[in-house]
C-alpha cells in the first residue's frame, strides 16, 4: 500500500515521501510499519522523489546500523535518502519521531501506517528576518538524550566517510571499524535534524547538518532560523520542512523561510484519505 501511495504521490508531482520511525503510537488498534523495509519497497516504486525517515529517534538505536541502513537506502534509491533525526524526546527542545514531506510550492501528505507524502514548495529562500537567540539562562548543552543523539551523528557521518573509525564516548564506543560501501550522495547523506523550539541545543545541532524539521509557529521558526543562519553563516543549501493538516496554509512558513511544505494527516488517517490529497495535486489530463 505504501509504495503504490508512493508511486501516485511521485505521478503527481510531488517531491518526496518520509515514513515515521515509530515502534508503536500511542492510539489503540493503530497499524504501524518498520519504516526501513517499507522505504525499501518505496525505493523500488519510485524513481525521482526524496525518500527518508521523519524523524529516527536516534538514542534509541546503534548508530553503526543507522549507518548501515541509511547507505543500504541511499545507493537503492540511487542517491534519494535523507536521514531525520532526533532524541526521540523533545527533552533538549527538539521533537522526536514524526514525518514529512511537501508538494511543489503548497503541501504534501501523510499516509496511514506513519508515511508521510509530499512535494517540495521548490526553493522559497531563507527567513525574513527575526530576532536572533538570547534567551536569558538558556544553555546551549544538551540533555542526555541530547547528547546521545549529537554522538550518534558523528559517528554515523565518520562510518558514512569510509575511514577508520574509532569513537569512546559518553554514551557511544566504535573500535576501530571501517564502514563500505559508502552512500552515493557527497559528502555524504543529507540530514534533516528535529526541532519544536528556539532552545539553543537543537539548533546548534541543526546548523551543523542540511535541514531542520520544525514543529512550532511561524514567528518562532523565524527566530529558530535567525539563529542557525547566524550559526552558519548563511541559509544556502539549508532545507526548511514545515507542516500541517490538509486545509493549512503554507504561506506563514513560506514567509518565514521554510522551503518544504509538509502536509500531515492524522494517525487514523486512511489509504483513500491520502488518495484523495493527492488527486487534488495530480496535474496529470484525465487518460
Amino acid at each position: 500500500m505504501l509504495g503504490e501511495l508512493a508511486e501516485k504521490a511521485e505521478a503527481a508531482g510531488f517531491d518526496g515521501v518520509f515514513l515515521r520511525d515509530h515502534v508503536v503510537r500511542p492510539s489503540a488498534d493503530v497499524a504501524v510499519c518498520d519504516p526501513w523495509i517499507a522505504l525499501s519497497a518505496i525505493a523500488l516504486c519510485t524513481s525521482r522523489i526524496t525518500i527518508g525517515t521523519w524523524t529516527t529517534p536516534l538514542p534509541r538505536r546503534r548508530p553503526q546500523e543507522v549507518a548501515r541502513q541509511a547507505v543500504a537506502l541511499d545507493r537503492l534509491s540511487g542517491g534519494r535518502f535523507v536521514l531525520g533525526a532526533g532524541p526521540g524526546d523533545d527533552d533538549d527542545g527538539a521533537a522526536g519521531g514524526g514525518a514529512g514531506v511537501p508538494h511543489p510550492r503548497d503541501g504534501g501528505a501523510d499516509a496511514p501506517g506513519g508515511a508521510d507524502t509530499s512535494g517540495s514548495p521548490g526553493r522559497l529562500g531563507g527567513p525574513d528576518g527575526g530576532a536572533r537567540l538570547g534567551a536569558s539562562g538558556a544553555s546551549d548543552v544538551p540533555h542526555p538524550r541530547g547528547e546521545m543523539l549529537d554522538e550518534s551523528l558523528d559517528v554515523i557521518c565518520r562510518l558514512w566517510s569510509g575511514e577508520r573509525t574509532t569513537h569512546v564516548g559518553r554514551h557511544v564506543r566504535v573500535e576501530d571499524v571501517r564502514s563500505f560501501p559508502r552512500p552515493v550522495q557527497r559528502p555524504r547523506i543529507p540530514i534533516w535534524v528535529a526541532a519544536r523550539s528556539a532552545a539553543p541545543a537543537p539548533l546548534r545541532r541543526a546548523a551543523r547538518f542540511d535541514g531542520l524539521c520544525p514543529e512550532t509557529s511561524p514567528d518562532e521558526l523565524r527566530r529558530m532560523l535567525a539563529e542557525i543562519e547566524r550559526r552558519r553563516g548563511g541559509l544556502g543549501g539549508f532545507d526548511v520542512a514545515a507542516g500541517g493538516p490538509p486545509d493549512a496554509d503554507p504561506a506563514p512558513y513560506r514567509d518565514a523561510g521554510a522551503t518544504w511544505w509538509v502536509v500531515r494527516f492524522p494517525e487514523t488517517a486512511r489509504a483513500e484519505d491520502v488518495s484523495a490529497v493527492l488527486n487534488r495535486f495530480d496535474a496529470r489530463p484525465p487518460s
